[in-house]
């Protein structure tokens, strides 16, 4: 009769090797994928106890120690998926104590890269950080070229969350050269998808879309289907950053439809999140609110702070969008807490550009100018463009209710060539549209006409539902002047 140790190993050892099994099915994508799922969900339980016994007794010996360490490798996607980040956390450092006492520093660096992810899955890019660097040390002391190219992608991804995109895109391009040069496709598509994401922040909406459009390419040949759901979502942010928010939501229905398929919390929380914005974005509001608060709901029970934040924020604008202008301050308020918390930079200048628009809509435009300033200094801090763009816009309208249309023109100037610089069409148009008329009050119509011209080309061309406004100001103001 085995002993309480041989028994406890023995039981161990098995559902390290389910949990490996269930792994490898779902890295093979397609209908296996599914295979995976139920064969990890329906095993979970005793995959805890096999791990919880093998962390306890990992001191004893090198054998329940290596049995550790494997629990944490074995199943990396499928527990980023469906474990919480915190009961993640504590098996990578059960993990990490166990290859300490084996010298085992491949492993180390490993489990390191992975502690890094989970942090960042919980916006502590800080701390991210840090278990990066540490990891991407070990790899290329040991020649890991894979492991490189991974540590790399991760530092993208936490300098992204702190929202220096700029950095951020060092990173991805020196891991996509890395993939590519060894022939790894996954890590290649990860690469991508993520200089996607980059430009997008850093309003380059088509320059995201051809790295989005490669990556998805490689989702669909390997099978990924959970790098499927992640990218369609990138496509469409970056085709409602040009102003095409149905377009966006077709790609968006299928990142949730794929996300609720393979039971992804984050990915259903990110495309509910999505949707809410882009609704915001047709004007209809009330829908976008009851898909803001299904993605709240999800980010506070699986831990999300910068989820969390980003929902408070759509929520802020969906009621913004109502005319429920305190309503909307509180959530950007909340917003502001949670980001100033965390350290996402990128989040922080959004929820002051938001603060400001709101207190312009209560007429305290003094006070709104003090939000736009403060969101200048973090935008051009960390590189966003669009953000830039967006401060310069604002801050000219400012000028133009306070009656100050020299100053305001000024800014809208400034905006217009970043706009151009980064290929936003919609704003490039609006931004004219609203020069023209700060333009027409200084005594200049002729002037007035030709930038409100350019506005509605650019207006019409895309379809946008200030065209017709603007065409009215422009009918308006030939009529004036043929009366003349």
């Amino acid at each position: 009769m085995p002993s309480a140790r041989e028994a406890h190993l023995r039981h161990a050892t098995h559902y390290e090797a389910v949990l490996r099994k269930a792994s490898e099915l779902y890295g093979q994508g397609g209908e296996i994928l599914t295979r995976g799922l139920v064969m990890f969900d329906l095993e979970w339980s005793n995959i805890q106890a096999g791990q919880a016994w093998a962390a306890g007794h990992a001191s004893q010996d090198d054998i329940v120690a290596k049995l550790c360490s494997a629990y944490a490798d074995a199943g990396v996607r499928l527990l980023e998926l469906r474990q919480h980040p915190r009961e993640w956390i504590d098996w990578l450092e059960a993990a990490i104590a166990a290859t300490q006492r084996l010298n085992d520093l491949a492993a180390e660096a490993k489990h390191l890269g992975n502690l890094g992810t989970a942090y960042w899955s919980l916006s502590e890019s800080r701390r991210a950080i840090e278990l990066y660097e540490q990891c991407l040390t070990i790899q290329r002391k040991a020649g890991d070229r894979r492991g490189e190219g991974n540590a790399l992608v991760g530092l993208g991804l936490a300098y992204s969350k702190l929202g220096e995109s700029n950095r951020a895109i060092e990173f991805y391009e020196q891991s996509l050269t890395i993939f590519r040069e060894i022939g790894d496709r996954r890590g290649e598509k990860i690469a991508l998808g993520n200089l996607g994401w980059a430009y997008i922040a850093l309003g380059a909406p088509r320059r995201a879309i051809e790295f989005c459009e490669q990556a998805l390419d490689i989702d669909r040949e390997i099978g990924d289907r959970r790098a499927e759901s992640q990218d369609l979502g990138v496509l469409g942010a970056a085709y409602y950053e040009l102003g095409q928010p149905r377009r966006a939501i077709e790609f968006y229905e299928q990142q949730l439809a794929i996300a609720r398929e393979i039971g992804d919390q984050r990915g259903m929380s990110s495309a509910l999140g999505d949707l809410g914005g882009a609704y915001i974005g047709l004007g209809e509001p009330r829908r976008a609110i009851e898909f803001c608060e299904q993605a709240l709901s999800i980010d506070r029970e699986i831990g999300d702070r910068w989820g969390e934040g980003i929902g408070l924020g759509n929520l802020g604008l969906a009621y913004a969008d109502l005319g429920e202008t305190h309503h909307a301050i509180e959530f950007y308020e909340q917003q502001l807490a949670i980001v100033r918390e965390i350290g996402d930079r990128q989040s922080k200048g959004n929820a002051l550009g938001n603060l400001g628009l709101a207190y312009a809509d209560l007429g305290e435009t003094l006070r709104a100018i003090e939000f736009y300033e403060q969101q200048m200094v973090i935008v051009r801090e960390i590189g966003n463009r669009l953000g830039e763009a967006n401060a310069l816009m604002n801050t000219g309208n400012a000028y133009g209710i306070l009656d100050q249309p020299s100053r305001a023109v000024e800014f809208y100037k400034q905006s217009l060539l970043v706009f151009r610089e980064i290929g936003d069409r919609r704003s490039e148009g609006l931004a004219l549209f609203n020069m023209s008329k700060v333009v027409d009050r200084l005594g200049g119509r002729a002037e007035a006409i030709v930038h409100i011209c350019a506005a509605l080309d650019v207006l019409e061309e895309l379809k946008d539902p200030n065209t017709d406004k603007v065409r009215e100001q422009l009918a308006e103001w030939r009529g004036q002047t043929n009366e003349g």
